[in-house]
């Protein structure tokens, strides 16, 4: 072959398998020359292999467990298998398989396979993809062999509900072997829906559903099922012939490298259908060394020392040898483990180690070697900076496969937003094309992350799709490049592009036959047993075949084609029958067994044919298979098309055997062999007549006499392990029996075939049915909601209960650790462990949503182990069986949040962070120009190591106590609120030192309040001290002459008794009270409108003075007290509010009467409060025991009462939610420009006056109803 070779490129983030598969030697049913010779077939070329596998979509829980089967091609089972595996996203350190299915499919017997179970690392948004390295290494024939493949896997936005659907297609390589497999992975679209799998389909009949064919089965939302195909190598062999004959006149370039076939999956829900399709290549069987590689994630360049993987495969059947390998300019080979050298032997695998220049950029890592249909290997790389735009380009079919003169055929492009800005005006364009089909491409159409349509924006967090039409009027392969572009505005207008390519071929339009595998014919010449089997040619082409000659060549005069239905042509897509017979004879041939070979010329030059070995025996001694019969509740015959089906509900699943000696002579049954994975069969040899108490040799088996093995399912003990899915291809292999003549002694060796009417031979066709669970762990928000769903289950199964254990981050919320909880669902903690039992008697999603405490923090890594507890013996498939969660809080979480001037709060971690007004510095963040975000305060005066843990603000100024039990103030030093003793009362824009002044030396203070240029604390002692401002005697140190003091006073007992401890304080504009021990309320300073409640209105009191009765119940003490701007209020123990002075805080519309002494507040729809709080301000604000929030004063039409209006209100009004989520009410709250509370969630919310930015959403817009307070880098 000439000309340019074919270059194999995975373009940027093309999520899709790797195009490249190869074969090699000849098919088991003899193989086919385009001369007319015949070659017999060689032997097993690769003894184990690892299925070729399409991508494994991972959806919105971040991992997805499935499962990819291991072949064992030969003729001897093969033990000891060791598998491991490699992935490539930074940082992973979960297990990639699963430990107990590595032990299962450590034996696998001849012609067997093995589910190997798997679970996809947790991948971000911005990685988008990767990929694994699967090795199986294994001694057969007493030599060392090794097997690799590369398995793809990338986030897929499922969200919308559209069916059961493929996530790519597949090409099937035979690696020299009988026959090719390959795995598509099927998973459920949208969020808590089950869909009806109608059917699962091939439009081929060379290419069929080996496993994992859950048809008239259901597929629920996030399970991934995988399913396997498989085509016999007579069909890769003829493909080959295909190639041979597909080059141009000139022979410059290869025309064609695959056949395809459509596999199509039907599904509904309720009166919505659903189609989806997945393209199946499959490879012809002359490719030499054949390299495949796997997706590289995007690499985030930003961090240190950027570094990257790939992994290449050779699944060829000769060595690679690696003549050069080119990276993009910047990016350099680093070495390392398992490092690409000059050669890779055939199933072995190689990795290259790379690092990235920390600039962005992208290119290509090129590989050239030496193969027979491809030369070079293209892998597309990029590496980027967060923070800028950023998509994902993904390509459902790679290769694409076509037939020349067909109508066009589509390959749909997803484009995925990854980045931090929209992209508009997306559009695709092709910018190259190395073949000679025509590409279409269509117009892009783009949904939003709700699934709403956006035309052709592609807004951050969703999706563009676009199709691109192939077609070709002759046989021609090549690779198509092409360009996504859109616009985006960081700030400046800019040009996004990225680039993705795909390889394809289109197929002669011609016939195509290859004749069905013939099983071993064997009789014995007693000239009356004779064997007959039927062999079926198929036309998998896209023309009829004209039949020119049938061709029986070596074959024994025993036998002979008895009967054929073949005509003149064959129509593509058709088959016709030959029935051949061996036997009946009397003399057996010398040798007495061989191959003989059945060929079918057509067309010009095509032919096909397959071999049937034939032995006839001379021994006369045999037993037969005579009965099949299976336990109560197993249904279906045991045909293909058939299969006997165990529900996961049997408890007691079996099948009996018969077997009839239909010798001449007594026997002993000596040995019975399980060629079954002891995963899903064993022998039950208690139950079995063919033992003899269990044990080998049996008694002794008359003529015509018969005996029973039994045959247990035991997947139930295995579901977990082997990730069976809803329905689990579990066909029995047929024993081989060894029995003994007991008159002779001569031992014979037979394994039965199936007796009639079943049609299998050797292989009884038998399904496990039985529900599938999965279980997610969504873990953002703040909250962490463990869930599980069940499909494909009935009444039969009881209850299923699904227990789920992880590490307790979590608050006890409703006494019990958790939020909500689905009916059915209860959770109990115990030694830091929450274990969570859901109990199922139907399908559907249950789930329990718990809240992340304050001490666990964001980037917490959450265990979660999953099982099941059923009725014993009873199966159900489960994935995943564990997962590893990352808990993300984006917002800061707070445990107290105080509201003046400025907004300030203490979070989750005690950091302390201030946003809003900031003329004087009462952020403290070492400036005074108003902040819109939350911004950390300065250290200040504060030692290393110190954390505040209380804190209060007013207009002005804001004060802390430290977790050292030093107090600190900054802002305005108006009058030395700062109470930081400087005589020249500077502001100070970061915190300083209150100084002790007139506190005692072992006194400190346990609580602050700020009021209007002063504050008040209460010290251990139980006493209140203040400093600052004392024109109104609010000091109440009783002095009426100093105005100020910039250092802490004591205040005086005044009609304070001697006994009574000072449990609280509040400062307000001019008037100071606290709450005592004794029930009482105490205040002093300014009686304008009757302030200090003493029934008394005007003057001062510059000590303390006892708050009247007033409307206070006898029995009811006041518990807590809070001071505004013309009226205080306090809680009493009976739940009431009660106020006096004058204005709109009174809360009893009495709004311009003064009230000197205590009257309770007006309920309105609130109830009783459990706290009220207010500033200096206008407004009063409480929470009710349901944790509701009302509010009443002044609105100053900046809307601080948060109903949704900006109007003043005399009696108590409901805040509105705004943007606090359902569910979720607050737990405290502070007024000041803007009212602010803190929610159940830990997350603030803030209304009222934002010209300064107190509200903290990086606006100066005011707001009525409650708005979430972003985050220090935005919202």
């Amino acid at each position: 072959m000439s000309g340019n070779k074919n270059i194999i490129v995975i373009s940027y983030l093309l999520v899709t398998s790797v195009i490249l598969c190869g074969c090699g030697g000849s098919s088991s049913g003899g193989g086919s020359s385009s001369g007319g010779g015949v070659t017999p077939p060689s032997g097993v070329s690769s003894p184990l292999t690892i299925d070729s596998a399409g991508v494994v979509p991972v959806l919105s829980s971040g991992q997805t467990s499935s499962v990819i089967y291991v072949h064992n091609n030969s003729a001897s089972t093969i033990s000891g298998i060791r598998y491991t595996s490699e992935v490539n996203i930074k940082n992973n350190t979960s297990a990639f398989l699963d430990s107990r299915s590595i032990a299962a499919c450590s034996t696998i017997g001849a012609g067997q396979s093995c589910a190997l179970s798997f679970t996809t690392p947790e991948i971000s948004d911005r990685a988008a993809q990767g990929s694994a390295l699967i090795t199986a290494t294994y001694d057969y024939n007493s030599a060392s062999h090794q097997f690799s493949q590369v398995l793809n896997f990338a986030k897929v936005d499922a969200d919308n509900s559209a069916g059961a659907k493929f996530n790519s297609g597949v090409t099937l390589n035979s690696s020299g072997n009988a026959s090719a497999y390959g795995v598509v992975y099927l998973y459920g679209t949208g969020q808590g829906k089950i869909f009806n799998v109608n059917s699962i389909r091939s439009n081929k009949n060379s290419v069929k559903l080996i496993q994992g064919n859950i048809s008239g089965r259901e597929l629920q939302s996030g399970y991934v099922q995988a399913v396997e195909v498989g085509m016999t190598n007579d069909t890769t062999q003829a493909i080959s012939n295909m190639v041979s004959k597909s080059l141009t006149a000139d022979n410059k370039s290869l025309q064609s490298d695959s056949i395809t076939a459509t596999l199509t999956a039907d599904s509904s829900l309720g009166s919505s259908n659903f189609t989806s399709d997945a393209l199946i290549g499959v490879a012809p069987s002359n490719t030499g060394a054949l390299l495949v590689t796997g997706n590289i994630p995007l690499i985030n360049s930003a961090v240190n020392s950027p570094m990257g993987q790939m992994f290449i495969s050779n699944v060829g059947n000769a060595t690679a040898t690696i003549s050069s390998t080119t990276y993009p300019s910047g990016v350099t080979s680093i070495g390392g483990s398992n490092q690409c050298g000059a050669t890779l032997a055939v199933g072995s695998s190689c990795i290259l180690n790379f690092s990235v220049p920390q600039a962005p950029g992208s290119g290509s890592i090129t590989v050239a070697y030496n193969g027979t249909l491809y030369t070079s290997l293209v892998n597309n790389l990029t590496w980027y900076n967060p923070g800028g735009a950023l998509v994902s380009v993904l390509v459902a079919n790679n290769p694409m496969s076509l037939v020349s003169g067909a109508a066009p055929a589509d390959n749909t492009v997803t484009i995925a937003n990854a980045g931090n800005y929209d992209i508009s005006g997306m559009a695709l364009a092709v910018t190259g094309n190395t073949g000679a089909a025509t590409a279409n491409p269509g117009i892009v159409s783009c949904l939003d992350g709700n699934s709403q349509s956006t035309n052709t924006t592609l807004k951050v967090g969703g999706t563009c799709t676009v199709s691109i039409a192939m077609s070709s009027a002759i046989a021609t392969t090549g690779q198509l490049t092409f360009s996504v572009v859109g616009s985006y505005n960081d700030g400046t207008a800019k040009t996004y592009s990225r680039s993705g390519t795909f390889a394809y071929s289109a197929i002669l339009d011609q016939a195509v036959l290859n004749i069905s595998a013939a099983v071993p014919m064997v009789i014995t010449a007693d000239n009356i047993n004779y064997a007959t089997q039927t062999l079926t040619i198929s036309n998998v082409g896209t023309k009829i075949a004209t039949l020119n000659s049938f061709e029986s060549t070596a074959f024994p005069s025993a036998l002979a084609v008895t009967s054929s239905d073949c005509g003149a042509t064959l129509a593509n897509g058709s088959n016709c029958q030959v029935v051949l017979k061996l036997g009946p004879t009397s003399t057996p041939p010398t040798p007495n067994s061989g191959k003989a070979y059945y060929i079918v010329h057509y067309d010009t030059t095509g032919s096909a044919s397959t071999s049937i070995a034939y032995t006839i025996n001379t021994e006369s001694q045999s037993v037969a298979l005579t009965t099949v019969t299976p336990a109560a509740g197993i249904t279906g015959t045991g045909d293909s098309g058939t299969p006997m089906i165990i529900q996961g509900s049997n408890t007691s699943p079996y099948i009996d055997f018969a077997y009839t000696n239909t010798g001449t002579s007594t026997v002993q049954i000596t040995g019975v062999s399980n060629p079954n994975s002891s995963v899903v069969w064993n022998i039950d040899a208690a139950n079995s007549t063919c033992y003899n108490g269990g044990s080998l040799p049996s008694g002794n088996l008359a003529v015509n006499a018969t005996c029973t093995i039994r045959f247990k399912n035991v997947l139930s003990t295995g579901a977990d392990t082997l990730n069976i899915g809803a329905s689990y291809n579990s066909s029995i292999t047929m024993s081989t029996l060894v029995f003994q003549s007991v008159s002779s002694g001569n031992i014979f060796t037979f394994q039965p075939t199936l007796p009639s009417p079943l049609t299998g031979g050797n292989l009884l066709s038998v399904t496990n049915q039985q529900p599938t669970i999965v279980n997610t762990v969504n873990a953002t928000g703040g909250n962490v909601e463990v869930g599980s769903s069940i499909a494909n289950m009935d009444v039969s199964y009881g209850t299923i209960n699904i227990i789920s254990k992880f590490e307790s981050y979590f608050d006890l919320g409703n006494g019990s650790g958790y939020l909500s909880e689905s009916t059915g669902c209860s959770n109990n903690q115990a030694n830091g462990i929450n274990t969570q039992t859901c109990g199922f008697t139907a399908n559907g999603y249950k789930s329990m949503v718990y809240r992340v405490n304050l001490d666990t923090s964001s980037g917490t890594s959450l265990n979660t182990l999953f099982s099941k507890s059923m009725t014993a013996n009873m199966t159900a498939s489960m994935s995943p069986t564990n997962l590893t969660s990352t808990i993300t809080i984006a917002n800061l979480r707070f445990r107290q949040i105080t509201a003046g001037g400025s907004t300030c709060g203490i979070t989750d971690t005690y950091a302390t962070y201030c946003w809003g007004a900031n003329s004087n510095g009462q952020v403290g963040n070492n400036s005074t120009t108003n902040v819109l975000l939350p911004v950390q305060i300065s250290q200040g005066a504060i030692p290393t190591g110190v954390v505040l843990k209380s804190i209060d603000a007013d207009q002005y100024t804001v004060c802390a106590i430290g977790s050292n039990e030093s107090s600190y103030c900054w802002g305005s030093d108006v009058d030395g609120v700062l109470g930081n003793g400087d005589v020249s009362y500077q502001n100070s824009l970061v915190p300083s030192l209150v100084l002790k002044g007139a506190i005692p030396a072992n006194v400190t203070l346990k609580s602050i309040s700020v009021g209007s240029n002063y504050a008040c604390g209460v010290g251990t002692n139980n006493k209140v001290y203040c400093w600052g401002s004392n024109v109104y005697g609010q000091l109440g140190n009783g002095e009426s002459s100093n105005n100020y003091y910039n250092t802490p006073v004591a205040v005086s007992d005044g009609e304070i008794p001697p006994t009574t401890k000072l449990l609280s304080v509040s400062a307000g504009a001019v008037t100071t009270c606290a709450t005592g021990s004794d029930g009482e309320v105490y205040c002093w300073g300014s009686n304008s409108g009757g302030m200090l409640g003493n029934g008394t209105s005007g003057g001062v009191s510059v000590t303390p003075v006892l708050v009247s009765q007033g409307s206070v119940p006898a029995p009811v003490s006041l518990v807590s007290v809070v001071n505004g701007t013309t009226a205080s209020c306090a809680l009493g123990n009976d739940g009431n509010s009660y106020c006096w002075g004058q204005g709109y805080l009174l809360g009893n519309n009495n709004n311009f009467t003064i009230q000197s002494s205590p009257a309770p507040v007006t309920q309105t729809s609130s109830g009783v409060f459990n706290s009220i709080v207010t500033t200096s301000l206008g407004v009063i604000c409480g929470i009710n025991n349901s944790g509701a929030a009302y509010c009443w004063g002044s609105a100053s039409a900046q809307g601080q009462l948060g109903n949704g209006t900006t109007n003043t209100s005399g009696i108590p009004v409901a805040v509105l939610p705004g943007q606090v989520p359902i569910g979720t009410t607050f737990t405290s709250i502070a007024a000041g420009y803007a009212t602010c509370g803190i929610g159940t969630n830990y997350f603030a919310y803030c209304w009222g006056d934002n010209l300064s930015g107190s509200i903290g959403n990086n606006t100066t817009t005011n707001s009525s109803t409650a708005v979430a307070v972003c985050s220090p880098t935005g919202c």
